[in-house]
């Protein structure tokens, strides 16, 4: 039981340290003030000792903001340039770890003004995707990772700092083939804003992407949703190319073709103004002597 416990409490910790390592590649390269509170984990010594596992940090005073959650909440009403800034770091950490790991739940102090601000922060979670061991049950992987970048807008820092899209770092969690037809696209592209609207209603998908042109015989549009959202985005979708092939089905009535017979099958043609007519060749079938 103490070794399950442990374990719990030792996530808050590689969470921290994680959010540490980026913390300072963040600071050395923007100059903003963000870091975080140390950890420890403190388990009792000694055989036979009573006691019990748990995680200490110093005390934090002042006014407590949370700016992110690990569940997809951004806070937009409070501290707005901390806020920005603070988005933009869960988004550095997603960027600098190649898409295998996102700091998140981001809470403490904020302070200074919008030329020199500085966050004193607390208790982080990091959600991973698999190349790392996990951090807890607060890391919520690929679903937390999508919630994040469904509610995230890239602002003046993210670009300043050329971070990549969410697209450009991990594969799509949907896709949907299409045949590869040219009308079919243009039909979609046009009425993009609107399908794509309806789509990423609600909450779950962050991104979709559509081919511009057809440059091969099935193309795939591919979409960064968590499970119940891509499912229902793949649903409107198809019903949206079902749309295009039902405008542009032609009914054709076809006359039925006579059976073949010699006199449709005799070959007629001219050659330097003489009419060629076919000619028919006996043909004698020989056999034995005793047979045919």
């Amino acid at each position: 039981m103490k070794c399950s416990i442990c374990t719990a409490h030792a996530a808050f910790c590689k969470s921290t340290a994680v959010a540490h390592y980026y913390a300072r590649a963040f600071r050395a390269i923007t100059r903003i003030q963000l870091g975080f509170l140390d950890c420890h984990l403190y388990s009792p010594v000694g055989t036979g000792e009573d006691g019990y596992h748990f995680c200490g940090e110093k005390w934090l005073k002042g006014h407590f903001v949370k700016l992110n959650s690990n569940a997809g909440f951004v806070n937009e009403a409070d501290y707005s340039e901390h806020s920005t800034i603070a988005q933009a770091f869960s988004h550095f950490t997603f960027d600098q770890s190649n898409g295998e790991l996102l700091v998140v739940d981001l809470q403490g102090i904020c302070g200074g003004d919008e030329t020199n601000p500085y966050f004193l922060l607390t208790d982080p979670q990091v959600h991973s995707r698999g190349a790392f061991e996990r951090f807890g049950n607060g890391d919520l992987g690929e679903p937390g990772i999508t919630a994040f970048f469904q509610k995230h807008r890239c602002g003046e820092w993210c670009q300043r700092l050329h971070l990549r899209k969410e697209h450009e770092l991990r594969a799509a969690t949907h896709i949907v083939r299409m045949p590869g037809v040219p009308d079919c696209i243009a039909y979609l592209l046009s009425d993009c804003r609107a399908l794509f609207s309806q789509m990423t209603s609600g909450k779950g998908v962050s991104f979709v992407s559509v081919p511009r042109e057809a440059n091969n015989d099935w193309l795939e549009v591919r979409m960064w949703a968590t499970e119940r959202a891509g499912a229902r985005a793949t649903e409107i979708l198809k019903k949206k190319v079902e749309g295009f092939y039902d405008k542009t089905r032609l009914l054709v009535t076809v006359e039925p073709v006579p059976q073949w017979d010699v006199c449709r099958g005799t070959p007629s043609c001219r050659l330097g103004g003489k009419r060629l007519e076919p000619y028919w060749f006996p043909f004698h079938l020989i056999g034995k002597k005793q047979g045919l």
